[in-house]
């Protein structure tokens, strides 16, 4: 089979969503605000680890949310069963 008789690839994304930095324009670092140049996401290692840290303590804060919403739970399961075998000793 020949290379002509399957179509090109197209991109899994349209060209619009493709990130690209006009020249010109100052997109600031996230974490100081400083500038960056081309393709840059932060404007040093230290903004990239600031950055980490920040995500990794929100990704933190959610889990804990989460934990703390499957303890609860938890304890009123354990409120409500306490109370069931109360009533059922009462009965006895």
């Amino acid at each position: 089979m020949s290379e002509r008789s399957h179509p090109a690839p197209t991109p899994d994304r349209s060209p619009q969503s493709v990130r690209t930095l006009s020249s010109g324009t100052l997109v600031p670092c996230p974490v100081c605000g400083r500038p960056l140049q081309g393709r840059q996401t932060v404007c040093s290692g230290k903004c990239r680890i600031a950055r980490s840290r920040q995500r990794q303590k929100e990704q933190l804060h959610v889990r804990d949310a989460q934990i703390r919403l499957l303890l609860r739970t938890a304890r009123e399961s354990l409120d409500e069963a306490m109370v069931r075998l109360n009533q059922t000793l009462d009965r006895l």
